[in-house]
């Protein structure tokens, strides 16, 4: 099967473009050679590649920064999207678009499931909301996939920053009352080769299972590194960060068969880590 993965310099799009090429054909674009907002951007980058699916690894992610920056999140996150539709529909080409915990309101302390109603709290939880619908109303043959606190090789993300401010020995403040599911890029992205293979269309929750609060998973990092770094308890709201989060926004996979839990996830990917270090 021929792929046109967009946005494959991204953490996600780089741990896509190593899965799938071991057994299809992907053609792989970067923002900077494919900018999906603009629609003559994606038609030559259509009429090249001629896929037989598409699969958009782009996206706005930027949640404070998009409180401010309203538009730029929307046309990412949702005018894309739509660009990426009118191509796809006249030869019913499958999609496979990415999505995220911050489209619920995280009053469910039970977790979320696939046909659980969106709630956003913040713009960027609104936009890809948008673009979520965008999808549901215009498409038939789609694979929606939410996930949640991404991390992994090749970008920037949760774990490789509290390393770099434990280089700095001094206490590091993570908040303890957001809970969701930390999940390694490189297994989402086996586990989307694996959805691949003939799993029918529709909403998919894909994340490492297990629930754990940011502040607690700050903890994991270190213990596994045996490194006595100080991390301290606080609130969302002593944060004071100026998107709302939802505080309970784990993700329950219903329709698939389930990623291995966060923890070892985690141990996996920094053991590689050191190895490259």
């Amino acid at each position: 099967m021929k792929i046109l993965l967009l946005g494959k310099s991204g953490l996600l799009g780089q741990a896509l473009f190593s899965a799938l090429q071991t057994e299809h054909e992907v053609v792989g674009f970067s923002h900077a050679q494919c900018d999906v907002t603009q629609e003559s951007s994606l038609e030559d980058v259509f009429a090249k590649t001629s896929p037989d699916l598409v699969i958009n690894a782009t996206g706005y992610t930027q949640v404070d920064k998009a409180e401010e920056e309203k538009d730029l999140a929307f046309e990412v996150n949702k005018k894309a999207v739509s660009n990426i539709i009118k191509l796809l529909k006249p030869k019913n080409t499958p999609l496979v678009h990415f999505s995220t915990d911050y489209v619920f309101n995280g009053e469910n302390t039970a977790g979320y499931t696939e046909n659980d109603f969106q709630a956003p709290l913040s713009v960027y939880g609104a936009s890809k909301a948008a673009g979520e619908a965008e999808i549901i109303k215009n498409l038939k043959n789609y694979y929606l996939i939410r996930t949640a606190w991404l991390y992994g090789p090749g970008g920037k993300n949760f774990v490789d920053t509290m390393l770099l401010l434990a280089e700095k020995r001094a206490p590091i403040k993570v908040v303890n009352d957001q809970i969701g599911n930390p999940t390694l890029s490189t297994d989402l992205a086996q586990s989307v080769l694996r959805l691949l293979k003939g799993k029918s269309y529709g909403i998919y929750h894909l994340v490492n299972e297990g629930d754990v609060s940011w502040y607690d998973f700050a903890v994991a990092i270190f213990e596994n590194l045996g490194v006595p770094q100080k991390v301290m308890s606080i609130t969302t709201a002593e944060l004071n960060r100026p998107a709302h989060r939802p505080h309970y926004s784990m993700l329950r996979n219903t329709k698939f068969e389930k990623l291995r839990p966060w923890q070892e996830a985690l141990a996996a990917y920094l053991k590689e880590k050191t190895l490259i270090l």
